[in-house]
């Protein structure tokens, strides 16, 4: 038995405090609960971003991959078409040289040019021996001509000299400048 040397009064339990106290203790219980639901659900979010992450990433690759391979053969197809442009020759040129370097009395009826060997073959008509021979002379004077032979020449019954002229030409006259 124990004795009470001061008598206390008895406290006075008040019942709302108990109804806080277990409200308290109910929100420590939620909190914790929240926390570990939340803590797993991080994780879960976390795994799928990675998984998202590692699919965005895989198909920027392949996406990457098409582009260069696109990028490739458009590269390609520039590189040929440069080769091309390089190597092409302008052959109408060789109208420009036919118009500047024909005698005004003579006049050519047929031409054949081969651009590979950059030859060329006339069928000319001269008024008479004298338009012919300054018509060689106005070609031999010209620098785009390597070389120049005179085959076939006839006396018409109306007077006119014909002629074939085969010429090689410089294929420089054929580069764009």
């Amino acid at each position: 038995m124990a004795f009470n040397i001061i008598p206390k009064k008895e406290i006075e339990k008040k019942p709302w405090l108990d109804w806080v106290f277990y409200f308290c203790l109910i929100l420590l219980i939620i909190s914790v609960l929240s926390y570990f639901v939340l803590e797993y659900s991080l994780k879960g979010a976390e795994a799928e971003s990675k998984d998202l992450e590692n699919k965005i990433f895989e198909q920027q690759n392949e996406e990457n991959n098409q582009l260069k391979e696109k990028l490739i053969l458009n590269q390609k197809k520039i590189d040929d078409f440069s080769v091309v442009l390089k190597e092409h020759k302008l052959t109408s040129q060789v109208f420009t040289f036919i118009q500047n370097s024909t005698h005004p009395e003579v006049s050519f009826m047929d031409f054949s040019f081969n651009s590979t060997n950059s030859s060329l073959i006339l069928s000319g008509q001269a008024s008479n021996f004298k338009t012919l021979g300054e018509q060689l002379l106005i070609l031999q004077r010209q620098e785009n001509i390597q070389n120049i032979e005179l085959s076939n020449i006839s006396l018409m019954e109306e007077g006119n000299i014909d002629f074939n002229l085969d010429i090689v030409l410089n294929p420089k006259i054929f580069v764009k400048q």
